[in-house]
């Protein structure tokens, strides 16, 4: 019977829940061609959530935030500007590639972005807001607390030939329950 008690005591230690990580990052984007010609560099951050569901696979939710540098709008309009804002509300699944002291990992996200453009015609402004399904598919290298990801962003699913770029970010989970 002890050894019963012992043998449960043990199982439930082992399948104690997962630990939830919560962190933070600063986001870098940088678009391609064509989407170069209508959107600068950008650069924010976001705030994720990763969930074990396995040994090896975690479920992933981020929002996030980047602002792109304004571009000209061309040469109908002289002095014409345009900027784009996103805010990503993403969820996905990472896989891990290897484990130690430096893990890899696989990534996919997909959501909804709500994207603004600001335009600016000799200080006449306008703006316009629409919200588009957006996905990353990407790679991360974590060593103990940090992390840094590199993934392909594609922007608006609906648009896959344009509006597609690069999103590389380092940051670090801050908490964990």
């Amino acid at each position: 019977m002890k050894s019963l008690l012992a043998t449960l005591a043990v199982a439930r230690v082992a399948a104690a829940d997962p630990v939830k990580t919560l962190g933070v990052d600063a986001t870098l984007s940088i678009p391609l061609t064509p989407w170069i010609h209508d959107a600068g560099i950008g650069g924010g951050g976001s705030v994720w959530l990763h969930l074990p569901v396995t040994e090896l696979v975690e479920v992933t939710a981020r929002l996030g935030a980047t602002v792109h540098a304004d571009r000209p709008v061309g040469t109908l309009a002289p002095g014409a500007r345009v900027r784009l804002s996103e805010i990503p509300l993403l969820g996905g699944a990472r896989y891990r590639l290897t484990d130690g002291a430096v893990r890899g990992y696989l990534e996919g996200e997909v959501g909804l972005i709500f994207r603004r453009v600001d335009v600016d015609v000799k200080g006449l402004t306008d703006d316009s807001a629409r919200i588009r399904l957006a996905s990353s598919l990407g790679v991360a290298i974590e060593v103990d607390r940090f992390e840094v990801r590199g993934a392909v962003w594609l922007a608006d699913l609906s648009d896959l030939d344009g509006e597609i770029g690069i999103v590389v970010s380092a940051g670090a989970w801050f908490y964990r329950f």
